[in-house]
């Protein structure tokens, strides 16, 4: 029996105007599969690079938006040997569940809908303690953020006392990222390029650095350090600061660049990287998917530092599903604080 579900799509490439509600039928999970019906659903900056057709390639048309949400299980196909959630998590019909990002064809699929057949691997237990909408920002930032930290040698192990740069850190990914850092037991440093956010950053972070240029980074790290830098910097914007996260980096540092929102090339002076010693790396959560015991790991993390309250994703704003364009609109002019879902009412 079939399932119909609504759902956002777009024919053609540019911004959230071309977005389009519709019927969307669904058939029933297959084996490896699973319904859900969603609760609530995140949004990402990524959304408007792929709607703009700027994301890893020209989508196809017609093509589905959104990689996050959660909602519960109302229907399980038969389970497939060898293809379990990670984390030995076992999805059974009722569950609250998140998914795990790089494991969904979102542009075949997509979250922006009101349910969705995804395969059983990609579903993971929302912490208890979670709401729904927390549950719908929480997995693809945490994940991200905690995976990240990890290929910039930052572990539970390893990061009592270490100093942490956060970029763009009043972002979902940026805002989880220090709380992750910070419950390990880093020390942390929020760079922002607005004032206004300062004070709110303040809460989640040991340093604020108010950095609307580059060299403003690179200053506001040394006084926030006594000059020595950080062991590693997690960033997301690219091309107009590469340069400064290296001059901030301590000897033997590193610099983890997991995004490219100023820019795709950026200008480097590899001296730099070379007197200091630095670790380079280039970084997406999809690096989790290639390596299972790196992802047992990054999940067993995660769930574990949010069931000690270490990490909870904030809420910047909530819109309804019907106004998803506007909640788009909003992200783009990036004045929020967190992040932003859209809540399912039905």
């Amino acid at each position: 029996m079939t399932t119909t579900t609504r759902a956002w799509q777009f024919h053609e490439t540019g911004g959230p105007e071309k977005l389009e509600l519709i019927d969307h039928e669904l058939p029933p999970p297959g084996p490896g599969e699973a319904l859900v019906r969603f609760e609530a659903i995140g949004l990402n900056r990524a959304d408007l690079l792929e709607l703009a057709g700027l994301y890893f390639g020209p989508p196809p048309s017609p093509s589905f938006l959104g990689q996050e949400a959660s909602g519960v299980i109302t229907e399980l196909g038969p389970a497939i040997e060898g293809e379990a959630p990670a984390g030995g998590y076992e999805p059974a019909v009722g569950d609250r569940v998140g998914l795990m990002v790089g494991r969904i064809d979102h542009r075949g699929m997509g979250t922006y809908r009101t349910a969705a057949v995804f395969p059983q691997k990609t579903l993971l237990p929302v912490p208890e303690a979670l709401s729904a909408d927390e549950g719908a920002g929480f997995f693809l930032a945490t994940l991200t953020a905690v995976a990240g930290l990890n290929v910039g040698h930052l572990t539970p192990a390893s990061a009592d006392g270490a100093r942490v740069l956060v970029t763009a850190a009043s972002s979902g990914v940026g805002v989880v990222t220090l709380q992750a850092a910070r419950a390990m037991g880093a020390v942390t440093i929020a760079a922002t390029t607005a004032a206004a956010k300062a004070e709110r950053l303040s809460d989640l972070a040991d340093h604020v650095v108010v950095a609307p240029t580059p060299n403003d980074l690179v200053e506001g790290v040394a006084a926030a350090t006594g000059g020595a830098g950080v062991d590693l910097a997690f960033d997301p914007v690219g091309f107009d600061y590469a340069e400064a996260l290296m001059q901030t980096a301590a000897q033997d540092g590193h610099v983890v660049v997991y995004g490219l929102l100023s820019g795709m090339e950026a200008p480097l002076d590899l001296r730099t990287m070379i007197f200091k010693d630095l670790g380079l790396h280039g970084f997406t959560v999809h690096r989790i998917q290639r390596d299972r015991e790196l992802l047992d790991e990054v999940v067993g993390t995660t769930l574990s530092l949010a069931e000690r309250g270490g990490l909870r994703p904030i809420i910047a704003d909530r819109y309804a599903f019907e106004d998803a364009p506007k909640a788009l609109e909003a992200m783009a002019r990036n004045q929020h604080f967190g992040k932003i879902v859209l809540e399912v009412n039905e």
